[in-house]
This record gives C-alpha cells, sequence and structure tokens, in this order.
C-alpha cells in the first residue's frame, strides 16, 4: 500500500527528497530502495537525536557522490565577465570571470569536432564540465548543452530573421528545456553581431543583461569582437524566479553567450556563419598532413624504382659493349 503522508522521521524525510530531486536511476535506484528500507527500519528504533545526526550524515555523503559525478560551476556573482584568452588560428579560448578577476570557468571551442562551433567548459583545474552540440534545423541553429555525463540540460535555438521591406537582418535566440519543448528564455531581435543583448523569462523579467566593452575606445558596437576588441559582461538580474537564474544554473545563460560571441567572430553581414578557422585548421592537419605524406612516400618509391631500372639499364649496356669489344678482338 503505497503511503502519501509526511515523512514519519527524518531519516525518512531525506530518503523521500532524494528519491523526488531524482537522484538515483536505473538498477542504483532499486538497490537504494531495497536498503533505504532497511536503514529506516533500523532509524526508526533510535532516538530522535540519532535519527537527525545520521540524516545529515546520509545526505552529507549522498549529496557528495552526486555532486562530485561532475564538476560544479557556481556562478554566485551577480556581474560575469566572458573574457577572451586567445583567438589564434588554431584554438579560440577564455575563461569567465567574475569582476574583481577570480576564475570561474574556461571555455574552449574544441577544433576537433565534426560539427562547428563545439564550445566545452571546464571547472578552474581543466575537469570538463559541459559542452555544446550544434545542428542545423529548418529555421537556424540549434545548440544543445550537455554535461559532462551526456546528459541534455538544455537548448539554445538561434532564428535568423530577415525583414524583406527594410532589408534587415535580425537575431533571436530562445533557451527551452532538455526536452526542448518549453521555452525558459528568450532574447530581443537584435542587429548581426550587436554585441548587446538580454534574456527574459516568460514573464518578461530580464534574467541577465549582456553587452560588449571594448579596449579599443574607437571601435564602435558594429566592429566589436570578443577576439580582437574586447570582452563581454554579463548582469545577472535579482527579480527573476527562472530555473536559469538559479547559481547552480547560470552557466547555461554565460554557454549561450560564449557561443554566440564566438559565431559572431564568423559571422557575415546575412547573419549566417560562413566559416569556421579552427575547424578548418584541424581538419586540415589531421587529413591534408597524411595525404601529404603518403603522397611524398609514394613519389620516392616511384623515383626509386625509376632509378633503379636507370641503372640496371645502364649495366646491362655496359656489360653489352664489353662483350662486343672482347668478341671483335677474338
Amino acid at each position: 500500500m503505497e503511503r502519501t503522508g509526511a515523512p514519519s522521521s527524518a531519516g525518512e524525510a531525506v530518503i523521500m527528497a532524494k528519491a523526488a530531486s531524482g537522484g538515483y536511476r536505473g538498477s542504483a535506484a532499486s538497490t537504494f530502495t531495497s536498503s533505504a528500507g532497511e536503514w529506516m527500519s533500523t532509524m526508526n528504533k533510535l532516538s530522535s537525536g540519532t535519527q537527525v545526526y545520521w540524516a545529515v550524515l546520509w545526505a552529507v555523503m549522498c549529496g557528495a557522490v552526486s555532486a562530485f559525478s561532475c564538476p560544479s560551476v557556481y556562478i554566485p556573482a551577480r556581474t560575469i565577465v566572458i573574457e577572451g584568452a586567445s583567438c589564434s588560428f588554431w584554438v579560440k579560448e577564455g575563461r569567465w570571470r567574475s569582476k574583481e578577476g577570480r576564475t570561474l570557468a574556461l571555455y574552449k571551442q574544441r577544433c576537433n569536432s565534426k560539427t562547428p562551433y563545439v564550445v566545452s567548459i571546464s571547472s578552474p583545474s581543466e575537469s570538463i564540465f559541459a559542452w555544446t552540440e550544434e545542428s542545423y534545423w529548418y529555421l537556424g541553429r540549434r545548440i544543445r548543452l550537455k554535461d559532462c555525463e551526456q546528459h541534455y540540460r538544455a537548448s539554445v535555438e538561434e532564428f535568423i530573421l530577415r525583414q524583406k521591406s527594410a532589408s534587415k537582418v535580425m537575431l533571436q535566440y530562445f533557451i527551452k528545456d532538455r526536452l526542448e519543448k518549453k521555452v525558459l528564455a528568450s532574447s530581443g531581435q537584435d542587429r548581426v553581431n550587436d554585441p548587446y543583448l538580454w534574456f527574459k523569462d516568460v514573464n518578461g523579467t530580464v534574467i541577465a543583461t549582456a553587452k560588449g566593452i571594448s579596449d579599443d575606445a574607437n571601435a564602435t558596437l558594429r566592429k566589436w569582437s570578443i577576439c580582437s576588441t574586447g570582452n563581454m559582461e554579463v548582469v545577472f538580474g535579482n527579480s527573476s524566479r527562472s530555473w536559469l537564474a538559479l547559481p547552480q544554473n547560470r552557466w547555461m545563460i554565460l554557454l549561450a553567450l560564449t557561443v554566440k560571441a564566438l559565431r559572431d567572430t564568423s559571422r557575415g553581414t546575412d547573419g549566417v556563419v560562413h566559416y569556421n578557422e579552427c575547424q578548418a585548421a584541424h581538419w586540415t592537419m589531421v587529413l591534408g598532413v597524411p595525404m601529404f605524406i603518403v603522397t611524398g612516400v609514394v613519389y620516392m618509391v616511384y623515383l626509386g624504382t625509376k632509378c633503379s631500372k636507370s641503372l640496371a639499364t645502364n649495366i646491362s649496356r655496359r656489360y653489352s659493349r664489353r662483350y662486343s669489344t672482347a668478341s671483335a678482338i677474338a
């Protein structure tokens, strides 16, 4: 018979909370259920003070195991700076830092991906926390955000909007849940390569506002680039009750803005990202260099074979001449 009332002990409260949060899945869930039943029966025989002590210990142990399955990127600060450290031909990388300069996470564009603009996020100790998976869809680009265990956490949809009458191209972004059904946040309709962007929740409350900060006083907004002229400053609001506004989930907003900033470095006036230097360089090295080596080896073998045949022909001619001369003397 299923019990729906309140938990009878502190230990049962911890177990019910852990089960409700989805902390146990699959076979681990069934194993946990049986062991939890035995544990509760033992706990009910103890005093209330002892129950609370063991409940806290159980929660700490289970929480530690759950938390360390993936490194956590906690964003408590209200103002975050997305800083570009290197945008060379080979790699594009940087960091998320607080306004005071403390590094919160590292980002890197992965050049060895088969799809463009796969960006990985890692902790300051360089433990991978999350990355993106990008694909085309009929209205633009879909960028899925995954954790280190390959679980989808959210998706970002990039729309390219073209106004025929005014011949303008605008961009708009939507952040959806992991099932790609429910909209969690949306941006305004901004011009191509505009470094100013905000995200609002479904109630219209601002979650975060991003703007480009140029190191060059002469650079205009239209020429701003995270690779050459400055960084991006992100300010999180205090009013939104969205799931994305929580400090443990703010990394999804920052990752979406990071991908946009990196894509903007190769975006044309039509809103389309036309090329990817990082990925092109990687696959040129991976595929081009081996082909060049194989071609060189084949050519050397060909030259060696040709030289051997020529040498053999010359030797045979010399012996033929000597034999002819000896026959004539005789």
